[in-house]
């Protein structure tokens, strides 16, 4: 068999780069989560490795959306391949927004300009980071595979 021409052709199926592409971001998010939510020293020495495992969830979001577009992918799994694909992205911006704003704030008004207004810490862009990009990753996911999966026995 010849391995390059086998490679043309499931390049040929744009479900092949997709499916590539989505079960990468879904490895990545289960090591990231695995380390985040390890004990606290493991968590500690491998905290590099979340650092480069959100750049990855990043990229690979990123690379999720475009090549959903490009490749004209329609119906419920693209909506499902969007959705998980904007999660990954959105990771990182609501991440540093939310320490941006916190310091801008604590510079502009001074260190104890949160407690004067009892809401602690500034919580938009911490809970979009923190509890709704995972939780659409999730959704994004579980959709994408069943929908990926339906149209890869469709080809058969």
């Amino acid at each position: 068999m010849n391995l390059i021409g086998s490679f043309k052709e499931k390049n040929k199926n744009p479900f092949f780069l997709i499916s590539t592409i989505f079960w990468s971001l879904v490895f990545s998010f289960i090591i990231a989560i695995g380390i985040i939510f390890s004990p606290n020293d493991i968590r500690r020495a491998l905290f590099p490795l979340v650092m480069i495992f959100g750049v990855v969830l990043f990229l690979l979001g990123i690379a999720l959306i475009f090549f959903t577009l490009k490749k004209k992918i329609t119906g419920k799994l693209k909506k499902f391949l969007l959705l998980m694909g904007s999660a990954a992205v959105g990771f990182i911006p609501g991440v540093l927004l939310h320490n941006l704003i916190y310091g801008l704030f604590v510079l502009l008004f001074g260190a104890d300009f949160w407690d004067k207004t009892s809401g602690g810490d500034e919580p938009f862009f911490f809970i979009f980071a923190i509890i709704i990009c995972p939780f659409a990753f999730l959704i994004g996911t579980i959709g994408g595979a069943y929908y990926l999966r339906k149209n890869k026995n469709k080809d058969k």
